[in-house]
């Protein structure tokens, strides 16, 4: 048990409701029940019991509640604290997608690290956007696409390092056939109309496993479109970062397909001038303690 399991429970006491915290804290209700469960396990004793829709606290609950509280808020006091003993961070500007920016300002804003030396400026743009800024030095990093560095935007000004993958996903309304199916295969989805943003369609060309297969493909440019027109019901799969789907598979709107034999990936890569290689190592490994948060996981999958 640790701090984070006892504020999650303070959470759900004040929402009174543990899909109403997942929903709040961007994760899933099977998360923040295992949440409780530590500390349940830790205390030997039940914390909670069903009240209709909502969770009402049992007696033991309630005593634990009140120490929660107070531990929280002892932490809190520990951590102003600190801070106000540390050295002034390094500001750190650093371009990333919009998708990145929000799942990057998420993290931050829910975990901090009163110890790093570094304070994240992050600075929304579209990848290829993000290289040319860095690349006349208006941005000191930059997070990108691994094809964006290596395969669109070549130049002898920037190097890169790969530092986590997203994986790519099949999605499909909640009626579709193939919803909750476990038996699909690629040969399933060869005739199957598919929605893909032409990005996706050339970054699939260059994965392992590749989309040569797929007959019936659509191109569409805007994301949320293709999440509409998949959501409707009309018998169209998409393929998406997990990322840009992730709020719709939590909440029911869509739905995953698991395909026996079919997987991959899109790397993110860490973009900076040459010089700057002193600096990069410091800002990557605070961007992989940023990533390794649980609501990240899985299926985002950090880069040894």
């Amino acid at each position: 048990m640790n701090f984070y399991n006892l504020s999650v429970f303070c959470k759900v006491v004040q929402m009174e409701s543990i899909s109403k915290t997942a929903k709040e804290m961007l994760t899933s209700p099977a998360a923040i029940s295992g949440h409780i469960r530590e500390i349940e396990r830790h205390f030997g004793a039940k914390l909670t019991e069903r009240s209709g829709r909502n969770i009402k606290l049992t007696p033991s609950g309630l005593e634990i509640y009140k120490y929660a509280l107070e531990i929280e808020q002892m932490d809190k006091k520990v951590k102003e604290k600190l801070s106000q003993l540390k050295e002034p961070a390094q500001a750190v500007s650093i371009g990333v997608t919009h998708v990145l920016f929000n799942l990057l300002n998420e993290s931050l804003r829910r975990k901090s690290y009163p110890f790093t030396s570094l304070q994240l400026n992050l600075n929304p743009s579209p990848s290829f956007d993000t290289c040319k800024l860095v690349e006349n030095e208006s941005l000191q990093f930059g997070l990108v696409s691994t094809r964006m560095i290596t395969q669109v935007y070549q130049t002898n000004q920037l190097d890169h390092d790969i530092i986590f993958s997203v994986p790519l996903v099949i999605v499909c309304s909640e009626g579709h056939p193939f919803a909750g199916n476990t038996g699909i295969q690629k040969k399933d989805l060869e005739n199957q109309p598919f929605l893909m943003t032409p990005h996706a369609k050339k970054r699939g060309k260059f994965a392992q496993s590749g989309l040569s297969f797929l007959k019936n493909i659509v191109e569409i440019g805007d994301i949320e479109t293709i999440k509409n027109a998949v959501m409707n019901g009309k018998g169209l799969l998409a393929i998406l970062s997990y990322p840009d789907v992730k709020k719709e598979i939590e909440s029911g709107q869509l739905s995953m397909v698991n395909v026996q034999d079919f997987q991959f990936d899109t790397r993110f890569s860490i973009i900076y001038r040459r010089e700057n290689q002193k600096n990069n190592e410091l800002i990557k490994n605070h961007l992989k303690k940023t990533f390794q948060q649980e609501w990240l996981q899985p299926p985002f999958i950090l880069s040894k």
